[in-house]
């Protein structure tokens, strides 16, 4: 596969590029805009645009282009993982109160309990593979051991997982169970079992207990 790209500096024809005392005259005829960098894609793995293609605007060097378009894919890291996934299922732009102080707070607050949550994911993600020659000498936590699935996916899935579970506490003790499993332990009487489940015998025998 074979991309190309070309970096070209210190272009002044993008009028929007600057600080607002730089642009308020942008529409005058002798106006010329603020020097940017751009990294043109020629080719990205093997395949030619058909029309203007693709380009990066930059205020970094494009000594080596290939750096900013490098970095640039992370554009889509933000995009997705922070930004649509903590207005939906983090309620990001949902602010206590409308002063400049609640919402650094309300941000800093999401963006760390994304971030614990997504780091226990990933832990509960690698305790499930099967050590292999490769991941015993070295494992790394990357986003793809969660399969793609996002944050509300992953709630939907917790909640069919769970939707049907009970917990019931004893004193110190607790205990996390099927309601159905549950009733065939406290003789509630059932039409019918989930069939996961087996047999009311095959319940109360995974229990230690006689029918």
């Amino acid at each position: 596969m074979r991309t190309e790209v070309v970096g070209l500096e210190a272009l002044t024809s993008y009028d929007s590029y600057g600080e607002a005392e730089e642009t308020q005259h942008a529409g005058r005829r002798d106006y010329v805009g603020q020097p940017i960098n751009a990294v043109v894609v020629r080719r990205w793995d093997n395949r030619v645009p058909k029309t203007g293609g693709t380009v990066y605007l930059t205020n970094a060097s494009v000594s080596d282009p290939f750096t900013v378009f490098d970095t640039y894919d992370w554009r889509s890291v933000i995009e997705n993982g922070i930004f649509k996934e903590g207005k939906h299922p983090w309620h990001l732009l949902c602010f206590p109160q409308r002063t400049e102080a609640a919402v650094v707070v309300h941000c800093h607050f999401t963006f760390l309990v994304m971030g614990l949550c997504t780091a226990f994911r990933l832990w509960q993600a690698k305790s499930t593979l099967v050590p292999t020659a490769q991941t015993t000498v070295h494992l790394n936590l990357s986003t793809a051991l969660l399969g793609g699935e996002g944050t509300a996916r992953w709630r939907q899935r917790l909640r069919e997982e769970n939707r049907d579970k009970i917990i019931v506490f004893i004193g110190q003790a607790y205990g996390i169970f099927h309601l159905a499993e549950f009733a065939i332990l406290t003789h509630l009487p059932l039409r019918r079992l989930p069939s996961p489940l087996g047999s009311p015998q095959a319940v109360l025998q995974r229990f230690g207990l006689s029918p």
